[in-house]
């Protein structure tokens, strides 16, 4: 069956067909690629990829190739499509390999369709999965994928539960991405979630009953419903990478009667403060080594007449002193971390 064929990871399959084409490669490295060819299959992780592409670095045409493993993330988990700047998050990704390439097989929802999970993304703020569909027929590439009952489960703590619109003891908000389709049976959507605080998980599982294929389109093409034989549970051993996750945390005096910040956080995927405002107006720009920083903002909870926001900042924490740092408010008050 087409679904048993080589598992190979999309990036080493890219950086392989890169090697078989260019002639100018060193012979060392040529062997390295002759020992390991697609007939077999190797459980390549992204670190290991990301030697392979320093050594292209060396290479004249190693600026082109960089492009291509650069728009291939940029393609899975770039937002900007969809309004949302989240280039801090696919940076560290494509040059901090912050990033789980999920290695399973796909678990088949009924006699014709099947799905998995190929990447996953974790830190304190946000959740990322790419989710794989695959069917023994041709799917059209205007379908989008819909888990309507899905649960995010963490350790044993329910994160988000798509059916009951609930948060628990998490604020989160959801959203999904649609990924150009590379192949004629298979269609990769992306969940993004962003919380305000997720806790550290060694095991994180989707659980579901059904997946919906719907054409966005057209609101008159017929969609197509998967109702698994029984519920399905995808379960993932987190790597060391995200349990082991390191932050900057930073506190901040009261400023306003307007606004509280509850978390002002710093990680390799960006910087964050979770806003609770009774104006929504209410807007915070982060000022570092005299730039301006603005946020990307999204609602988390409306609790009575509090609105709950988490902003996020292209500015990883490797990149802060908090010496200079500072924030301003939308009412010209300035706040100094500490």
């Amino acid at each position: 069956m087409k679904q048993q064929r080589n598992n190979l990871d999309n990036v080493d399959k890219l950086l392989y067909e890169y090697f078989e084409k260019n002639k100018d490669i060193p012979q060392e490295t040529a062997k390295v690629i002759s020992r390991a060819p697609y007939k077999r299959k190797i459980k390549y992780n992204i670190s290991k990829v990301a030697v392979l592409i320093l050594t292209l670095s060396i290479l004249t045409t190693g600026v082109v190739f960089a492009k291509e493993i650069t728009n291939f993330f940029r393609n899975l988990f770039g937002l900007d499509s969809i309004g949302i700047n989240n280039d801090s998050i696919v940076n560290a990704i494509e040059n901090k390999d912050y990033i789980q390439n999920v290695d399973m097989n796909y678990i088949r929802l009924n006699d014709k369709f099947s799905i998995k999970v190929d990447y996953l993304m974790l830190d304190d703020i946000n959740l990322y999965a790419v989710f794989n569909v695959y069917s023994e027929e041709y799917i059209n590439p205007n379908y989008r994928i819909s888990i309507p009952d899905l649960k995010i489960i963490g350790n044993d703590d329910i994160i988000y539960d798509a059916s009951s619109g609930m948060n628990y003891s998490i604020y989160t908000t959801t959203g999904w991405h649609k990924i150009t389709q590379e192949e004629k049976e298979s269609k990769r959507e992306l969940l993004f979630l962003m919380s305000d605080g997720l806790p550290n998980m060694k095991k994180l599982q989707f659980q579901f009953s059904k997946i919906i294929l719907y054409d966005d389109t057209s609101a008159y093409k017929e969609q197509i419903e998967i109702n698994c034989n029984e519920e399905k549970n995808i379960k993932i051993d987190i790597i060391d990478k995200f349990i082991d996750r390191e932050r900057l945390i930073f506190d901040i005096s009261k400023a306003s009667d307007m606004y509280d910040i509850n978390k002002f956080i710093s990680t390799d995927t960006g910087t964050y403060i979770v806003l609770e405002t009774i104006s929504p107006e209410i807007n915070l720009d982060l000022i570092y080594n005299d730039n301006l920083y603005q946020a990307d903002k999204r609602l988390l909870a409306l609790e009575g007449d509090k609105y709950i926001f988490i902003l996020q900042y292209n500015l990883g924490k490797d990149d802060i002193n908090n010496d200079t740092l500072q924030i301003k408010d939308s009412m010209g008050n300035s706040l100094k971390p500490y």
